[in-house]
This record gives structure tokens, sequence and C-alpha cells, in this order.
């Protein structure tokens, strides 16, 4: 599991990092577009 996971966290850091106002969304400031809700 622990490699699972690994993997997953870098997906979505990379999907973050991609998406524009990625920082806003995490925040909740802005709705999630491009992704699944936190």
């Amino acid at each position: 599991m622990g490699e699972n996971a690994g993997i997953v966290t870098i997906e979505v850091v990379t999907g973050r990092a991609e998406t524009p106002g990625s920082r806003d969304t995490d925040r909740g400031r802005l709705p999630a577009t491009s992704g699944p809700p936190s």
C-alpha cells in the first residue's frame, strides 16, 4: 500500500501543479472543476 499511496500522491501533486489556481481550489475558495473535491 505504501507504494500505491506514493504514486497517488505524485499524481495529485502533478494535477494541482498543472491546474492554474490549484492553491485556491485546495483552500476551497474556488470550486474544484478539474478534480475531485478535497
